[in-house]
Protein backbone atom coordinates (compact mmCIF):
# COMPACT_ATOMS: atom_id res chain seq x y z
CA UNK A 1 0.00 0.00 0.00
CA UNK A 2 2.78 2.45 0.85
CA UNK A 3 4.50 1.88 -2.50
CA UNK A 4 1.24 2.37 -4.40
CA UNK A 5 0.52 5.63 -2.57
CA UNK A 6 4.07 6.85 -3.06
CA UNK A 7 4.06 6.04 -6.78
CA UNK A 8 0.84 7.96 -7.31
CA UNK A 9 2.57 11.25 -6.52
CA UNK A 10 5.83 10.63 -8.40
CA UNK A 11 6.44 11.50 -12.03
CA UNK A 12 7.15 8.46 -14.12
CA UNK A 13 9.23 7.93 -17.22
CA UNK A 14 8.70 5.68 -20.21
CA UNK A 15 11.17 4.96 -22.99
CA UNK A 16 9.96 5.66 -26.51
CA UNK A 17 10.98 3.55 -29.50
CA UNK A 18 14.24 5.53 -29.81
CA UNK A 19 15.12 4.80 -26.16
CA UNK A 20 14.48 8.41 -25.16
CA UNK A 21 12.81 9.04 -21.83
CA UNK A 22 9.27 10.37 -22.03
CA UNK A 23 8.34 12.26 -18.88
CA UNK A 24 4.74 11.84 -17.78
CA UNK A 25 3.59 13.99 -14.84
CA UNK A 26 1.77 12.06 -12.09
CA UNK A 27 -1.43 13.37 -10.53
CA UNK A 28 -4.86 12.30 -9.36
CA UNK A 29 -8.28 13.44 -10.54
CA UNK A 30 -11.94 12.57 -10.08
CA UNK A 31 -13.75 10.22 -12.44
CA UNK A 32 -17.41 10.47 -13.50
CA UNK A 33 -18.52 8.81 -10.26
CA UNK A 34 -16.53 11.25 -8.12
CA UNK A 35 -13.86 8.72 -7.12
CA UNK A 36 -10.21 9.77 -7.05
CA UNK A 37 -8.11 7.97 -9.64
CA UNK A 38 -4.48 8.13 -10.74
CA UNK A 39 -3.74 9.47 -14.20
CA UNK A 40 -1.72 6.28 -14.73
CA UNK A 41 -5.01 4.37 -14.78
CA UNK A 42 -6.80 6.61 -17.29
CA UNK A 43 -5.78 7.59 -20.84
CA UNK A 44 -2.16 6.58 -20.30
CA UNK A 45 -1.49 6.05 -24.02
CA UNK A 46 -2.67 9.57 -24.77
CA UNK A 47 -0.39 10.98 -22.07
CA UNK A 48 2.58 9.05 -23.45
CA UNK A 49 1.92 10.54 -26.90
CA UNK A 50 1.67 14.01 -25.36
CA UNK A 51 4.96 13.45 -23.54
CA UNK A 52 6.60 12.38 -26.81
CA UNK A 53 5.35 15.14 -29.11
CA UNK A 54 4.18 18.18 -27.12
CA UNK A 55 6.80 20.93 -26.82
CA UNK A 56 6.73 23.17 -23.77
CA UNK A 57 6.21 26.28 -25.93
CA UNK A 58 3.28 24.88 -27.97
CA UNK A 59 -0.14 26.47 -28.15
CA UNK A 60 -2.67 23.63 -27.84
CA UNK A 61 -6.18 23.13 -29.19
CA UNK A 62 -7.72 20.11 -27.47
CA UNK A 63 -10.92 18.60 -28.85
CA UNK A 64 -12.74 16.29 -26.44
CA UNK A 65 -11.44 17.08 -22.97
CA UNK A 66 -13.39 14.28 -21.27
CA UNK A 67 -12.79 14.39 -17.49
CA UNK A 68 -9.54 16.33 -17.93
CA UNK A 69 -6.81 13.72 -17.60
CA UNK A 70 -5.06 14.67 -20.84
CA UNK A 71 -5.92 18.34 -20.23
CA UNK A 72 -4.09 18.33 -16.90
CA UNK A 73 -1.13 16.49 -18.43
CA UNK A 74 -0.97 19.13 -21.20
CA UNK A 75 -0.99 21.91 -18.60
CA UNK A 76 1.84 20.27 -16.67
CA UNK A 77 3.92 19.83 -19.84
CA UNK A 78 3.48 23.39 -21.14
CA UNK A 79 5.69 26.25 -20.00
CA UNK A 80 2.67 28.58 -20.35
CA UNK A 81 -0.52 26.58 -19.62
CA UNK A 82 -2.74 29.50 -20.63
CA UNK A 83 -1.78 28.62 -24.24
CA UNK A 84 -4.28 25.75 -24.10
CA UNK A 85 -7.95 25.69 -25.11
CA UNK A 86 -10.04 22.59 -24.47
CA UNK A 87 -13.54 21.87 -25.81
CA UNK A 88 -15.97 19.30 -24.39
CA UNK A 89 -19.58 19.23 -25.67
CA UNK A 90 -21.26 16.89 -23.16
CA UNK A 91 -22.55 18.92 -20.17
CA UNK A 92 -22.26 16.12 -17.58
CA UNK A 93 -18.66 15.40 -18.58
CA UNK A 94 -17.81 19.11 -18.88
CA UNK A 95 -18.77 19.63 -15.23
CA UNK A 96 -16.26 16.95 -14.13
CA UNK A 97 -13.63 18.44 -16.48
CA UNK A 98 -14.07 21.91 -14.96
CA UNK A 99 -13.86 20.54 -11.41
CA UNK A 100 -10.67 18.62 -12.18
CA UNK A 101 -9.07 21.60 -13.90
CA UNK A 102 -10.00 23.82 -10.97
CA UNK A 103 -8.57 21.33 -8.46
CA UNK A 104 -5.25 21.54 -10.33
CA UNK A 105 -5.40 25.35 -10.63
CA UNK A 106 -5.31 25.04 -14.40
CA UNK A 107 -5.18 28.15 -16.55
CA UNK A 108 -6.49 26.23 -19.56
CA UNK A 109 -9.54 27.80 -21.22
CA UNK A 110 -12.18 25.05 -21.00
CA UNK A 111 -15.20 25.62 -23.23
CA UNK A 112 -18.47 23.71 -23.11
CA UNK A 113 -19.27 23.04 -26.74
CA UNK A 114 -17.76 21.88 -30.00
CA UNK A 115 -15.73 23.31 -32.85
CA UNK A 116 -17.83 23.82 -35.93
CA UNK A 117 -18.59 26.12 -38.84
CA UNK A 118 -22.38 26.17 -38.36
CA UNK A 119 -23.58 27.78 -35.11
CA UNK A 120 -26.54 26.23 -33.31
CA UNK A 121 -26.52 22.98 -35.29
CA UNK A 122 -28.49 20.54 -33.09
CA UNK A 123 -26.58 17.54 -31.83
CA UNK A 124 -27.87 14.71 -29.74
CA UNK A 125 -25.23 13.97 -27.17
CA UNK A 126 -25.16 10.89 -25.01
CA UNK A 127 -22.69 9.33 -22.66
CA UNK A 128 -22.39 6.75 -19.92
CA UNK A 129 -19.28 5.76 -18.03
CA UNK A 130 -16.18 6.27 -20.14
CA UNK A 131 -18.00 6.22 -23.48
CA UNK A 132 -19.38 9.33 -25.07
CA UNK A 133 -20.38 10.25 -28.55
CA UNK A 134 -22.49 12.50 -30.68
CA UNK A 135 -24.35 12.43 -33.95
CA UNK A 136 -26.03 15.06 -36.05
CA UNK A 137 -29.80 15.19 -35.71
CA UNK A 138 -31.91 15.87 -38.80
CA UNK A 139 -35.57 16.09 -37.89
CA UNK A 140 -35.99 14.15 -34.65
CA UNK A 141 -35.10 16.76 -32.02
CA UNK A 142 -36.62 14.80 -29.15
CA UNK A 143 -33.97 14.70 -26.45
CA UNK A 144 -31.51 16.79 -28.45
CA UNK A 145 -29.00 18.86 -26.54
CA UNK A 146 -27.73 22.06 -28.12
CA UNK A 147 -24.11 22.50 -27.07
CA UNK A 148 -22.57 25.78 -28.13
CA UNK A 149 -20.79 25.79 -31.47
CA UNK A 150 -17.48 27.67 -31.36
CA UNK A 151 -15.89 28.78 -34.60
CA UNK A 152 -12.14 28.58 -34.98
CA UNK A 153 -11.99 32.38 -34.62
CA UNK A 154 -13.93 32.13 -31.33
CA UNK A 155 -11.49 29.56 -29.96
CA UNK A 156 -8.39 31.42 -31.20
CA UNK A 157 -9.52 34.50 -29.26
CA UNK A 158 -8.72 32.68 -25.98
CA UNK A 159 -4.99 32.46 -26.74
CA UNK A 160 -2.41 35.03 -27.80
CA UNK A 161 -0.82 33.08 -30.65
CA UNK A 162 -1.80 30.59 -33.36
CA UNK A 163 -2.31 26.95 -32.42
CA UNK A 164 0.77 24.82 -33.00
CA UNK A 165 -0.53 21.53 -31.56
CA UNK A 166 -3.87 19.77 -32.05
CA UNK A 167 -4.88 17.06 -29.60
CA UNK A 168 -8.12 15.34 -30.62
CA UNK A 169 -9.80 12.63 -28.60
CA UNK A 170 -13.23 13.50 -29.90
CA UNK A 171 -14.89 10.21 -30.81
CA UNK A 172 -14.74 10.58 -34.57
CA UNK A 173 -15.24 14.31 -35.05
CA UNK A 174 -11.71 15.06 -36.33
CA UNK A 175 -12.43 14.49 -40.07
CA UNK A 176 -15.31 16.98 -40.01
CA UNK A 177 -13.18 19.52 -38.10
CA UNK A 178 -10.38 19.23 -40.67
CA UNK A 179 -12.89 19.48 -43.53
CA UNK A 180 -14.46 22.58 -41.96
CA UNK A 181 -11.14 24.23 -41.03
CA UNK A 182 -8.39 23.18 -43.47
CA UNK A 183 -6.32 26.23 -42.48
CA UNK A 184 -6.00 24.80 -38.98
CA UNK A 185 -3.62 22.14 -40.24
CA UNK A 186 -1.43 24.78 -41.85
CA UNK A 187 -0.69 26.38 -38.48
CA UNK A 188 0.38 23.10 -36.88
Amino acid sequence: MYISTRLSIMNFHILDRHNRQVKIPAFSLSNMKGHKISNKSYELKEQVLLGMYLREDDCVLELGGSIGCSSIAIDKLLKEPSNHVCLEPIPKIFKVLKNNLSAHRSSCSALEGYLGATPNLPFKVYGTGNFSGSRQVDSDLDGAVFPRCYTLEDVESYVAKPFSFLFADCEGCLPSVIKSFPALLESL
